[in-house]
């Protein structure tokens, strides 16, 4: 089950989640394999999860979708749970479109720099396309595998009503909270990045 905050501040709404680094998803679990194809993919998925965490949130919570049968969506008091349900699927229904769109672009740029394979150095004309690709790939996975309500439960949180008002102090203060209710480590350094806050 993971867990999934929407956090507000005006004008928008952050769909918020933290891969546990415990936690090997079935998914990722391969057996040996031998073969170039089979190295190949293995070197793109490694560089792809080195990339990670550079990637926008949104992305990584799509991606990370596709190895979880099960979300809990967490939610301000005030949000009913069939606006937040509304608010999660059409997130996940542009998600999908706008990956879609980018797993063909970068596949064809790939494809084209495969051909330059022959070339001696770093094929980065393959390399970093192939994993922009497979970063789209994963995401467009995710997303389209829970376009329906099922196995989405909405859930109200009150640590999370009135964040649309906190100054961006008082919301810092209140990210702790959230993390230890949560589980969570690194919320207050996603919001510092966003919102600026020393």
């Amino acid at each position: 089950m993971l867990d999934v905050l929407l956090l507000e501040r005006p004008g928008e709404h952050c769909f918020y989640f933290e891969r546990h680094p415990l936690a090997k998803p079935a998914a990722e679990k391969t057996h040996k394999k031998s073969g170039r194809l089979h190295r190949t993919r293995n070197a793109l998925r490694k560089s792809y999860e080195a990339l990670e965490s550079k990637l926008p949130i949104e992305e990584r919570l799509c991606s990370n979708l596709r190895n979880h049968e099960g979300i809990t969506l967490h939610v301000p008091s005030h949000v009913s749970p069939d606006a937040a349900t509304r608010l999660f699927l059409s997130f996940l229904k542009k998600c999908v479109k706008t990956h879609r769109r980018w797993l063909l672009a970068d596949g064809v740029l790939a494809a084209l720099g495969a051909t330059l394979v022959w070339l001696p150095g770093p094929n980065i004309f393959f390399l970093y396309p192939a994993i922009r690709a497979l970063g789209h790939y994963y995401a467009q996975a995710g997303g389209s595998k829970h376009q329906k309500p099922k196995g989405l439960t909405v859930q109200h949180c009150a640590l999370l009503d009135g964040f649309p008002r906190l100054s961006v102090p008082e919301m810092m203060v209140k990210s702790e909270e959230i993390e230890s209710k949560f589980g969570f480590n690194q919320l207050g350094s996603f919001l510092r990045k966003k919102y600026g806050a020393q």
